[in-house]
This record gives structure tokens, sequence and C-alpha cells, in this order.
């Protein structure tokens, strides 16, 4: 769970996820960002939108983990998903995860990876 005595938060949301992964030792790009084809494990961070929250005066921002492993290490990226949210439970409350699912796993052929995306929300008041 975040200490959050000594967690520095930045200006958003998005930059406290990008720096916490990052932290964890993660290669992260924001969507665009990296180019040509996957030659190690990596992690896009986008921004989902925001849905309302049921019975509170809050909404909840989405944000897409999406995870690529390259193309010849497919059998890496169920183990490189479980680590993933096992270092994001250590970020709890801040971003919890967003009906805890997963896509099921596709193939980029312009960049010769095979992603999945996961789904992580955090709260904010309206």
């Amino acid at each position: 769970m975040i200490d959050t005595a000594t967690f520095k938060y930045e200006d958003s949301r998005w930059q406290d996820l990008y720096l916490f992964l990052a932290s964890k030792g993660y290669d992260v790009y924001t969507p665009g960002q990296k180019e040509g084809e996957c030659l190690s494990k990596y992690i896009v961070i986008k921004y989902a939108g925001s849905v309302k929250a049921d019975m509170i005066s809050s909404r909840r921002d989405l944000y897409d983990l999406i995870l690529y492993v390259p193309k010849a290490n497919y059998s890496q990226l169920e183990s490189f998903v479980q680590q993933v949210i096992s270092d994001m439970k250590e970020i709890e409350p801040l971003f919890m995860p967003y009906d805890n699912q997963q896509d099921t796993s596709y193939f980029d052929d312009s960049v010769k990876a095979h992603f999945v995306s996961i789904v992580y929300m955090n709260y904010k008041k309206n």
C-alpha cells in the first residue's frame, strides 16, 4: 500500500503512475513515443477517459497499462502481467484495478510484439 508520508505526488495522476512504474524498473512510454520493433518488455500508459462513479459525487479516471513483449517471447506475457499487477498493489488506493479484468492478448505486427491491456482507475471528486 502507498505510504502517503513519503510518496511524492506529481501534477497529475498520469505522471504519478508513469513515475511509479519507472521507479520499479519498467521501460515506460507514452502513446506514440515508442518506435520500431519491440526488442524487450515495455509498458505504454494511456489515459482512457473517465466515468461517473455510482452513488457519489466523484468520477473515475481510467488508465490503460498496455504491456508488450517481443514476438518470440509470448511465454513471458503472463508473468509480465502478474508482476505489474503485483507491483501496482504498492500504489493502492491511489490506483485501483478497474473490474479486475484484462484484455485478451493481441499481436501488433507493426512493432512485432504481443500485448495485453490492464485498466486501473483513480477516483476524483467532481
